[in-house]
């Protein structure tokens, strides 16, 4: 999943719904966990005390923390205000920190299928262009979703981009030979007709939840 931006019932939803079990499954969270939503504190916790949850950096977690090192809580003055009233400066600090330290990016196989997952798209057309992945946080460049875009027998999965912005439905994007997916469905804006969506790797099954 991606982009969840604090929609914890949704969340809750979705796991009901793919039969998440702690004891077999991996859940991978691709970044922006946090905002719009209300209640990115809870998501927050279940993301950092779950075992079985690998969790991806995105470009809000990037503003908080960049936030937190200015002293200006601006980027999200009410969800710092959550934490710092429930855990103290402390508990604060030890999210900041939990943060900080979350990869951009995650490779993963399963069987014969390879995947790079990253919060946004990689800068470069094709992995010969050494890309730098900390620009995996920000980026979302056009050329992801025109047809030159190869990563040989790679499958990319990004969100970022909502693709209620380019496509009149709420559902993944994928590429005609289904080597890229985009799979922020828009839950941060339900008022534009965004959803939670979620991709299932073992065999590349969609499930959706509304918000």
């Amino acid at each position: 999943m991606s982009d969840i931006h604090g929609q914890y019932e949704a969340f809750l939803h979705m796991l009901w719904k793919i039969r998440f079990h702690q004891d077999k499954d991996l859940l991978i969270l691709n970044g922006d966990l946090i905002d719009c939503g209300p209640d990115s504190y809870a998501l927050l916790e279940y993301a950092m005390h779950e075992p079985v949850v690998f969790t991806l950096y995105g470009n809000h977690e990037l503003n908080l923390v960049n936030a937190y090192s200015s002293f200006s809580f601006q980027a999200n003055p009410t969800f710092c205000g959550q934490i710092q009233e429930s855990l103290g400066k402390e508990g604060l600090r030890e999210y900041i920190s939990w943060l900080a330290s979350l990869p951009c990016c995650c490779k993963l196989t399963l069987g014969n299928n390879q995947f790079l997952i990253a919060h946004a798209s990689p800068p470069s057309i094709s992995p010969e262009d050494a890309p730098d992945w900390t620009r995996c946080v920000i980026g979302g460049e056009q050329p992801f979703y025109q047809e030159e875009y190869k990563w040989g027998t790679t499958t990319l999965i990004t969100g970022h981009t909502p693709v209620i912005w380019f496509s009149d439905i709420p559902d993944i994007w994928k590429s005609p030979d289904c080597t890229r997916y985009d799979i922020d469905c828009g839950a941060a804006y339900p008022e534009y007709g965004g959803r939670l969506g979620c991709l299932r790797l073992n065999d590349l099954a969609e499930f959706y939840t509304e918000v």
